[in-house]
């Protein structure tokens, strides 16, 4: 399963080159708000196979709609799609639960960004 995702950010923001780290910190703190238990599971434990543990999630980078460049990232970004799945099931509930919680917001890079759009997309 997977979802596809634009949001609005109140303000122009510049993504940093880095960025990635602070989108996984949101991927957890979405799932922590929509299932506790499942996003601290997720985070200290997730799914282990023989000495290794998995996590069993994807995300996209972030795809800014209309940006400029500059020496710390991608200036003057407002829209943005981002695309996140996984096939656990449980995954996807806790996600779509965390941002129905937070009424369509969600805190990134000291910004509230808006969710516009979210499409639910089906494997084929």
């Amino acid at each position: 399963m997977r979802l596809r995702i634009l949001f609005e950010s109140l303000k122009k923001i510049t993504l940093p080159w880095d960025y990635r780290t602070d989108v996984t910190k949101v991927v957890y703190t979405i799932l922590r708000i929509g299932d506790p238990d499942y996003g601290d599971w997720l985070h200290e434990h997730g799914f282990r196979w023989k000495n290794k543990t998995y996590r069993l999630f994807v995300y996209s980078d972030l795809v800014p709609i209309h940006w400029n460049l500059s020496k710390k990232g991608l200036a003057d970004v407002q829209c943005v799609t981002w695309e996140i799945g996984s096939p656990d099931k449980r995954f996807m509930d806790a996600f779509m639960a965390g941002i129905e919680r937070q009424r369509g917001e969600l805190q990134l890079f000291d910004t509230t960004f808006k969710v516009v759009d979210m499409v639910h997309i089906e494997p084929m």
